[in-house]
């Protein structure tokens, strides 16, 4: 007989107490708690914990289980009993294949040893529901249930009470394209159930219209048609109706391990139908179930396979100061006795943990002594224990939320890295020349443009009409139609007129050359008999013509690099550069030293661009190399000027804490000599001045009202507190230990 079985024979035979559950849900982001019994054959859930948020890691999932199981362990206060076991109802990702993982299996253990948990089984969360929807519905169903998370949607395809196949989906912003991606990785589902049900999410209503919404049936593509028979019916499962289903489903199974008429209800159109009762009475347990240390557990194996019977002679005695755990591994078959029948379809299996007590000769006294004795010696016992929990063992933590006072006040500070002392009344501090040299490469697409493009060329023939011979060099500039130049290509000598005795009319010197425009472009193609002028002489001397047309000329515009590209380019760099050099000036800082950031400047070391202003191009690259110097000071010397300069205006009853000092600093001047002077702005956050020694043993041992009340009294500004307790007891049970030194008093602003 479990020890406190036989304490309960003792103080009240008649009445055996009322056992208590706990049902605990772990997703990948959220987790949440319930408290549920067995009542006349029925499970019944009396209390349901918080939902709470946590990301990773077992610190995170042990608070956020702490508080779910808190919240939910304070609404059964009234009831006046404490769960005593828990069934956890896990993901798949977490149970493949109805085996929890070894690295989930190593968190759960570690999870139930830090806040004194007994496990007693788990089952999955979707074979959960399925199996309360039957009970509900009478009938199995077929739907797609959908689970939407803030970063992860789960999704499960059931056809009659089976499920077809479990996806994951990471979640974006589209929530109707999310379940497509999950529908479209189940294989071998030949017709979606035309039925979603959406449970444990956030906007559940603006969700299921988005699922509404979507074309189905139709696709948004072809390759994206799914095989539904008509438009799907969305509906939305009541609230912690997933937790509810983890506690009746795992509930009834583990009841009926420890000896309980379980009766289902299932409900159909309104009406209530009752399961028949077997008749069959199970035996009552001859020992509870320690304390479970592992989590064994296989989807799939009848409760009754995994529990080894109780012989029915006496144990033999095992040796003293001996406690010996064993879990019976799930390929092992054993012979079991008759057990109450397990429904079909969901099996939560439970560790089975040999627990021997050492046998210690006592003497045998007659008549009533023999009670005596053993109620003196646990009455002693759990003296003692409760001693110890009450003095040694409780932690608590209290956080102080109080309005704050900000102090703000101006001056100007001189950083000289000359200096050796810090001069407060001159307000002037020791500062380190911090230097880094860094480098780096960076390309943009080219704005400028050019014109590029071919010149005009031909032949002119020139003519002279003086009485002398005429001499024209290489370059000499002739003017077209236009004003459109060209230069002679050789120089050419053209003979002097010549008079002409038959005709009486004087015959020109001339002489062929050719000839190329001045500069690109089509509008240099001269027609043939075009008259051209010389710039120093007038045309009753020398002019030109051309008997051919000129042609070759070309012009077309190109991206080019210009000035302004170059210009932008070196900014942006430099701007780059330079951040990054102030955080290696940070890193180089030693420990207690803070760098001034708007102390430093940057020297250009080295620019090298790939293409010169005019460069035929489209993209521009730059090379560059700054150095960036910096001034530090001490942190102790900068709070200590602070201090001193600000202490005088610090209220009576208010504290200023380095931690809540800022500093704003503005450039004003660069001396000569290295120095460097600010205006800076310090502003701090002045809380109440709290004596934590004093208080903590003036609050130890009262309640969390009686705290808060003192707390209200003595601080002023007061908002609230927070007090976390280690470990979480009932609300009724909470009290600041006694022990001051578990106990931790903070003071903060919101």
């Amino acid at each position: 007989m479990g020890l406190p079985n036989l304490i309960n024979k003792f103080t009240n035979p008649e009445k055996e107490k009322k056992e208590f559950f706990l049902a605990l849900e772990i997703l990948e982001e959220t987790v949440k708690g319930a408290i549920w019994t067995i009542e006349e054959g029925k499970s019944r859930i009396l209390a349901l914990g918080s939902d709470e948020i946590w990301e990773e890691g077992e610190e995170e999932l042990t608070a956020a289980v702490d508080k779910s199981l808190t919240t939910a362990t304070e609404r059964l206060a009234e009831e006046g009993g404490e769960p005593s076991r828990v069934i956890f109802g896990l993901s798949e990702d977490w149970a493949p294949e109805g085996k929890i993982l070894p690295e989930y299996q190593q968190l759960l253990q570690s999870l139930c040893r830090k806040l004194d948990l007994k496990p007693a089984g788990f089952v999955s969360i979707f074979d959960a529901i399925i199996h309360h929807l039957k009970e509900i519905e009478g009938t199995h169903i077929s739907a797609i249930l959908v689970s939407p998370g803030k970063k992860i949607v789960w999704l499960a395809v059931v056809d009659s009470g089976q499920i077809k196949g479990v996806e994951k989906v990471s979640r974006s912003e589209n929530f109707a394209a999310d379940v497509l991606e999950g529908l479209l990785r189940v294989d071998g589902v030949e017709i979606f159930p035309s039925r979603i049900l959406l449970f444990d999410g956030g906007d559940m209503e603006s969700l299921r219209q988005i699922l509404i919404d979507y074309p189905w049936v139709k696709g948004e593509g072809e390759e994206k048609k799914l095989p539904f028979l008509h438009l799907p019916k969305v509906e939305i499962l009541p609230q912690d109706f997933d937790i509810a289903a983890v506690s009746i489903a795992g509930g009834e199974e583990l009841a009926q391990s420890l000896g309980f008429e379980v009766t289902a209800e299932k409900e159909k159109r309104g009406e209530i139908q009752e399961t028949q009762e077997t008749g069959e009475e199970t035996k009552e347990k001859e020992e509870e179930i320690p304390q479970e240390t592992d989590l064994g557990f296989v989807r799939g194996r009848d409760v009754a396979e995994m529990i080894s019977p109780q012989p029915s002679e006496e144990k033999k005695p095992v040796e003293p100061e001996v406690l010996e755990e064993e879990l019976v591994p799930s390929n092992i078959e054993l012979p079991v006795e008759t057990k109450p029948a397990v429904k079909k379809g969901l099996r939560l299996t439970l560790p089975r943990i040999a627990l021997s007590f050492p046998k210690i000769p006592l003497p045998r006294p007659r008549g009533f002594l023999v009670p005596a004795v053993i109620a003196g010696i646990i009455l002693i016992g759990f003296s003692g224990l409760f001693l110890w929990l009450v003095w040694y063992f409780p932690r608590a933590d209290v956080v102080i939320y109080a309005s704050s006072q900000m102090l703000s006040k101006k001056t100007t500070l001189i950083v000289d890295p000359n200096q050796e002392l810090p001069d407060q009344k001159n307000f002037v501090l020791p500062g380190q020349v911090l230097e880094v040299e860094t480098s780096g490469e960076k390309n943009t697409a080219t704005t400028g443009q050019k014109t590029v493009g071919e010149k005009a060329k031909g032949e002119a023939v020139i003519y002279n009409r003086t009485d002398a011979k005429k001499v024209f060099g290489d370059g000499t500039v002739i003017v077209g139609p236009g004003g459109l130049k060209f230069t002679l290509d050789r120089e050419v000598t053209v003979a002097s007129k010549t008079p002409d005795l038959v005709s009486g009319v004087d015959k020109w010197g001339e002489s062929k050359v050719a000839v190329t425009a001045d500069n690109i472009g089509a509008q240099y193609n001269l027609a043939a008999g075009s008259q051209f002028s010389f710039k120093d002489f007038s045309t009753s001397s020398y002019l030109a013509k051309n008997e051919a047309a000129l042609s070759g000329g070309t012009s077309r515009q190109i991206p080019a690099v210009s000035a302004k590209d170059q210009e932008n380019l070196l900014k942006t760099l430099t701007e780059e550069l330079q951040k990054k050099a102030r955080d290696d000036l940070k890193t180089k800082a030693s420990q207690g030293q803070r760098l001034i950031e708007e102390s430093a400047s940057a020297k250009e070391v080295n620019a090298n661009f790939d293409h010169k202003v005019g460069d035929e191009a489209q993209n521009l690259t730059l090379n560059l190399s700054v150095n960036i110097k910096g001034l530090a000071v001490k942190e102790n010397e900068l709070f200590s000027l602070a201090e001193n300069y600000l202490g005088e205006a610090v209220p009576a009853g208010y504290e200023l804490r380095k931690s809540d000092m800022d500093f704003k600093y503005d450039l004003k001047k660069r001396n000569d000599d290295g120095s460097v002077v600010f205006d800076v702005a310090i502003s701090a956050d002045l809380l109440p001045k709290v004596d934590k020694d004093q208080w903590a043993k003036v609050i130890q041992g009262k309640s969390v009202t009686q705290t808060k009340d003192f707390l209200r009294a003595n601080i002023p500004g007061f908002q609230d507190a927070e007090i976390e307790f280690v470990p979480h007891l009932p609300a009724k049970l909470q009290f600041i230990p006694r022990n001051t030194d578990h106990l931790r008093i903070e003071i903060r602003s919101r």
